[in-house]
């Protein structure tokens, strides 16, 4: 964001003694409000999810779930995408970082999670391309699940460590934004613009 403030600042600048840049300036502009509204929705989609215990996860659609889940894995630095709900091949997120991508599958449910559900995001992790999986649950898993994801390399994340991954995130330190000081730039810019078109108009006379 700081760097967006100087780059409007600059383009303001620029737009007072070039009548041109007054139109990159108004774009900028507009571009910046797009940036702020998508990461307004953002922020409180994340309030949302931050005020979450775990007995609001155990009531979740399944489908919230996987959102929430994705939430979680972009806090802690990957990018995500969730599949299809019909026909997912076993593997409801695809998340990347650093090059690597882990095919993921989420499970809320009330029972411990069985090996079934290790062998589909397994199976299913060559038809996204990727290397590794990951099963995460709110619950626990069977000692079957357990062995096939030792012998298989596929990552469990079972109730205490969503609880753990939970209290990183509600603990993080929200982004600070510059909205308000960048609405005031932008807004006497604006009004210095006004005034410098205004003067060309119409010129200031001495006397009546």
């Amino acid at each position: 964001m700081p760097f967006t403030v100087v780059v409007l600042t600059s383009i303001g600048a620029l737009a007072l003694v070039w009548p041109p840049g007054w139109t990159l300036f108004t774009i900028s502009t507009l571009i910046a409000m797009a940036w702020y509204v998508r990461q307004c929705v953002y922020r409180a989609e994340q309030a949302r999810f931050k005020v979450l215990g775990m007995d609001h996860i155990d009531q979740m659609p399944g489908r919230v779930f996987e959102e929430f889940v994705a939430r979680l894995l972009s806090h802690r630095g990957y990018t995500t995408k969730i599949t299809p709900s019909s026909n997912d091949k076993g593997v409801d997120i695809v998340a990347r970082r650093n090059g690597a991508r882990i095919a993921v599958q989420c499970k809320r449910q009330r029972r411990p999670v069985s090996r079934r559900a290790v062998s589909d995001v397994v199976t299913g992790k060559g038809f996204y391309h990727c290397a590794d999986a990951m099963v995460i649950t709110n619950t626990w898993f069977t000692s079957g699940a357990r062995d096939l994801a030792r012998s298989t390399g596929c990552v469990l994340v079972d109730r205490k460590g969503l609880a753990a991954w939970i209290e990183d995130f509600q603990s993080g330190i929200p982004c600070k934004f510059f909205v308000s000081r960048l609405s005031r730039f932008a807004i006497l810019l604006f009004q210095l613009r006004c005034f410098s078109v205004s003067t060309r108009v119409f010129p200031l006379r001495r006397g009546s």
